[in-house]
């Protein structure tokens, strides 16, 4: 039986990915088009090329955003793998507010910033929400190592600066709870609160626990501690790809379809239905970019289309995407334009 990673380096032969690789190096190529690509076929040639640089995928829509995601850490492991999605339930115009969505969004912008994260997939709803300003995540982070000196005070005060919130219990991002020497946390850069034994002023340990059971599920070494950011894009944040390192190469479907996206949803208002109901967050459509700045910062990156055939249009995303479910692979073309 033929593996995923057999499969992988098959499809995307060496000669295939050395020219696409030659293609994204090269600063003469700006645009580029691959042609041939459909179901799983993306993945599996962007998994092969090995750049030395992170780099970001968009897709048209959040389901095929996913799609990409999951095919990715199949073939190369979830840990260089993350996916940017929208802070927000159904849609941004309706102001509520997806805590355990603000938790992956703010996770795996510090993974990136970290430099853990090698391939961002995300979708134009997503990059159509500001980002919190690299110095701002910098600023807010609070790292927390066991064996290390470490003051509980300190750490609570830090935490009451950052905008956290004091409870009995924690049972959500944003919160943390003090017991004698036992500090929990509910970051927004994890799906798990962490739960740290103090010792004087040492931190003893660090263990993840379940919010139901309040039970230690597992030991850590090192952790980042970040508040919501997601409020503060409002006044300060920017756009991904102000937040982004200008190399980075950037996979998209259809560049044309991302921008007419951004800027339908940056063209939207408030929900009327939210206003009346009085819930959500009314002030969401500021944390929405400048759609003609994105524009014309997303025109200032080498950009790599993909797709089956023929060229990029704007478009709808399919109703149905079941179609991803099988890969049926197809000769790969390559155009490129300065």
């Amino acid at each position: 039986m033929t593996t995923l990673q057999e499969a992988c380096s098959t499809f995307a032969s060496g000669a295939r990915s050395d020219a696409l690789r030659k293609l994204i190096a090269d600063p003469k190529a700006r645009r580029i088009r691959l042609e041939g690509l459909e179901g799983s076929a993306p993945a599996m040639l962007f998994a092969s090329l090995g750049l030395k640089r992170p780099a970001l995928i968009v897709a048209d829509d959040a389901d095929t955003a996913g799609y990409m995601y999951h095919d990715l850490c199949q073939i190369l492991g979830q840990e260089g793998v993350a996916i940017l999605t929208s802070a927000y339930k159904r849609d941004i115009r309706y102001g509520q507010i997806d805590p355990p969505s603000q938790i992956l969004r703010t996770e795996t912008l510090d993974a990136y910033s970290s430099g853990k994260a090698r391939w961002i997939v995300s979708w134009p709803e997503a990059l159509a929400e500001k980002v919190p300003a690299p110095e701002r995540l910098e600023e807010a982070r609070l790292s927390l190592k066991s064996g290390t000196k470490a003051s509980m005070p300190d750490t609570v005060a830090k935490l009451r600066e950052e905008g956290f919130r004091q409870t009995d219990y924690v049972y959500e991002p944003g919160q943390f709870a003090v017991r004698g020497s036992i500090l929990d946390i509910y970051s927004f850069s994890h799906e798990l609160p962490y739960r740290v034994d103090f010792f004087d002023d040492e931190i003893d340990s660090i263990r993840t626990f379940n919010v139901e059971t309040q039970l230690s599920e597992r030991r850590l070494k090192e952790i980042t501690v970040i508040p919501a950011l997601a409020d503060e894009g409002k006044a300060s944040g920017m756009s991904l790809f102000d937040f982004i390192d200008p190399g980075t190469p950037v996979f998209v479907q259809s560049a044309a379809w991302l921008a007419a996206r951004v800027k339908a949803v940056c063209s939207e208002t408030i929900s009327e239905a939210a206003l009346i109901a009085d819930e959500g967050d009314p002030d969401a459509m500021g944390n929405l970019v400048d759609p003609d700045a994105f524009d014309a910062r997303l025109g200032g990156f080498k950009t790599i289309e993909y797709g089956v055939s023929g060229l990029p249009q704007a478009r709808k995303p399919s109703p149905t995407h079941a179609w991803r479910s099988t890969a049926r692979l197809r000769p790969c073309t390559t155009r490129t334009s300065t």
